[in-house]
């Protein structure tokens, strides 16, 4: 696939799942344009995980959260497989508007990117905004 005068390697059936995944469950950030329009710039495998750098087509529609963000990153995908013991995290950043990048990281072993069965499922994430100890 040539995309802005570079070629870009293809989404793997995982990475397509996450972004169909994220896609499904934040509709309120309309990702589904970007999805459609946008491939692999380049994949960094990890010891625990991995990073898949995104790029997208010109002209494609920029992502707004409902409160006016253009950067911000979504969570709460559990990656689950025999694979890993515990399971990974895997998140999606959204930099100016466009979807950036895929990151994956295994909890404890195990590595994301190897996996022959998996599911998605939804993490139940907890968020601490203490900024008393801060100066």
């Amino acid at each position: 696939m040539l995309i802005g005068g570079w070629v870009s390697m293809e989404l793997t059936t995982l990475e397509k799942d996450i972004l169909e995944w994220f896609a499904m469950t934040y509709q309120e950030v309309s990702l589904d344009e970007q999805i459609s329009c946008c491939a692999v710039s380049d994949r960094e495998e990890t010891k625990i995980g991995f990073f898949t750098s995104l790029k997208v087509e010109a002209g494609c529609k920029q992502i707004v959260k409902p409160d006016g963000a253009t950067d911000f990153h979504l969570n709460e995908l559990k990656l689950v497989a025999p694979e890993l013991t515990d399971g990974a995290d895997v998140l999606l950043h959204v930099r100016n508007g466009q979807v950036n990048c895929l990151e994956a990281l295994a909890f404890t072993d195990g590595h994301p990117l190897h996996l022959s069965n998996y599911k998605l499922e939804r993490m139940m994430v907890t968020y601490i905004d203490d900024k008393s100890g801060l100066n």
